[in-house]
């Protein structure tokens, strides 16, 4: 769409000013984006999503104060909205804010319960501040919702590994290798090599051993199709 156009025939359509920001984004143009989303706000279109665009395009500035001050906005236009409590909190994280990024995704969860991302956060909060029990509680919720997902296998295996339960770190990695077709060789070696020194730590020195070579394989196997061992 000709969104330039429709501005110079209605100076005033707030509709033209979001389509143009998203544009903008798209093309990494942060400044005009803030001015296009400025106007869509102005013009009263959409709030919320006015001032969540805004926010993106003033953190990519790494404007983070007036980030968070659109999605305070965001929030108090809707507070509702679990897009802007998610953002906000994953920028407090940012800035290792934790327990503002607690709070904020306390209220994303009390909002939907089951919300993953949410539960993914909170756990990585949880762990900055130091609680394992409650990231652990997390994690394993969230698995409930995304049961195939890697990256939260291994973040609840480190958490199992750290509180001494190597065998419930073991099987959250076995878990992970199992779902490795779908990811990229790097991440295979990856989750292999750690299996293996978790499986030398447990005095299983075959599966060690065959985990390395799994590893090994993942890593020379690169510019082929690699499939996976046990």
């Amino acid at each position: 769409a000709d969104y330039t156009q429709a501005l110079k025939l209605n100076p005033t359509l707030g509709e033209a000013y979001a389509g143009r920001g998203l544009i903008r984004i798209a093309q990494d143009d942060w400044d005009n984006a803030i001015a296009d989303f400025t106007q869509q706000i102005t013009f009263r279109h959409n709030l919320v999503e006015g001032f969540i665009n805004r926010a993106v395009a003033h953190e990519h500035k790494e404007n983070f104060e007036q980030a968070l001050a659109d999605l305070a906005q965001a929030i108090q236009t809707d507070p509702k909205e679990t897009r802007a409590l998610l953002y906000r909190a994953k920028l407090q994280a940012k800035q290792e804010n934790w327990q503002a990024a607690l709070t904020d995704l306390d209220a994303v969860l009390k909002l939907d319960p089951n919300h993953s991302d949410a539960l993914r956060n909170r756990a990585e909060a949880w762990l900055k501040q130091g609680d394992d029990k409650k990231a652990l509680a997390d994690l394993t919720k969230a698995l409930e919702q995304e049961p195939g997902d890697t990256s939260l296998l291994t973040m609840r295996a480190e958490v199992y590994y750290k509180r001494g339960n190597l065998e419930a770190a073991l099987a959250d990695y076995t878990a992970a290798i199992e779902q490795v077709g779908s990811e990229t060789e790097e991440d295979a070696w990856r989750l292999y090599a750690r299996r293996a020194v978790l499986r030398q730590e447990n005095k299983d020195t075959t599966g060690a051993i065959a985990d390395d070579s799994q590893a090994i394989l993942a890593i020379v196997c690169a510019p082929c199709s690699f499939t996976p061992g046990k």
